[in-house]
């Protein structure tokens, strides 16, 4: 196995084991997807930027992946499809991030945005 590939077993792993959103969990995510971590000289605060952007005056807002269900589903590959539950009497939510006519597997988050970044990273990466 590379770096890269226990770097990507670590990161679904401590997603798996997360109990709430976390922004260290969500920066991590963007730097596994190409974003970059900028601090240039005068800066008060480090940012990230888009992967892509060249101008270094550009800055984005890194997204909440592991909160909003919104940010976390801008992590699937293109063609995929997506299906989260909650089931009944259990604690957390059920994701699958499948290509089309390929059997569902699912993943297990603590809420829903983490359920489906663990089933979005698992379909993008392993």
């Amino acid at each position: 196995m590379t770096d890269e590939e226990i770097s990507l077993v670590k990161l679904i792993s401590k997603a798996e084991d997360a109990t709430e959103p976390s922004r260290d969990l969500d920066a991590e995510i963007a730097l596994v997807l190409g974003w970059t971590f900028m601090k240039m000289k005068g800066d008060k605060y480090p940012y990230f930027r888009k992967p892509g952007v060249t101008n270094y005056r550009v800055r984005s807002e890194l997204p909440l992946f592991t909160k909003s269900i919104d940010a976390a589903l801008t992590l699937l590959p293109k063609g995929h499809w997506w299906a989260i539950v909650m089931r009944g009497n259990e604690d957390g939510f059920d994701a699958s991030v499948i290509p089309p006519d390929t059997e569902m597997t699912w993943h297990r988050g603590a809420n829903a945005a983490l359920a489906i970044c663990i089933a979005a990273l698992k379909a993008r990466f392993v």
